[in-house]
């Protein structure tokens, strides 16, 4: 960045201000896509691992209760009984309708209740609702930006610094350039 200001002629602290900025912007984005690098590709021990929680995270018996949970939503007759229900199927810490509070409810409304009447509706065999759920999850984690942006932030370590504090500092002096002489006026 700052060589191109310098090519082009830039001079001063507007200058060195974008070239600093437009650097760090570039040292950022390519830290991330080398994260987003390392999420795509796996290697068997991570397939493995992430394989044996999944087997727990979508078992058949998480299957079951999700099943059995969109059945018995069908039978709500309101949305007056969304808490109760919530604190019956662990949708909620609550442990009193009462205290459900309505940021919980408009989340639940927001992330499960069309997912518990799709549930009922469709009745997926376990296999194809794992697919489904397995995939959903990984579209969550790998394109979500704030996802690989707080893995960029909690991966940083003192290299990561330095380099991005000599490339600031770089790109600052060259997009800076060098400053010119101040013509000395003649006394008259």
């Amino acid at each position: 960045m700052g060589w191109l200001g310098a090519l082009m002629g830039g001079r001063g602290m507007a200058s060195a201000a974008i070239c600093a900025l437009l650097a760090l912007f570039s040292i950022f984005a390519g830290k991330v896509f080398a994260v987003y690098c390392v999420v795509q590709s796996h290697d068997a021990f991570e397939e493995k691992e992430a394989k044996a929680e999944l087997d727990v995270v979508f078992g058949r018996s998480v299957y079951e209760t999700h099943l059995a949970a969109g059945e018995q939503f069908q039978l709500l007759k309101s949305e007056e009984e969304y808490p109760a229900f919530m604190i019956q199927q662990g949708f909620t810490e609550a442990d009193d309708p009462q205290k459900v509070s309505s940021v919980e409810i408009m989340e639940f409304k927001k992330e499960y209740v069309s997912y518990l009447r799709e549930l009922h509706a469709d009745k997926p065999t376990y296999d194809a609702w794992r697919k489904k759920m397995e995939q959903k999850t990984a579209e969550a984690i790998t394109l979500d930006p704030a996802i690989l942006v707080e893995a960029v932030v909690e991966n940083l370590g003192f290299a990561d610094i330095l380099f991005a504090f000599l490339g600031l500092a770089t790109a600052f002096q060259l997009g800076r350039g060098k400053e010119q002489p101040v013509a000395a006026v003649a006394p008259q």
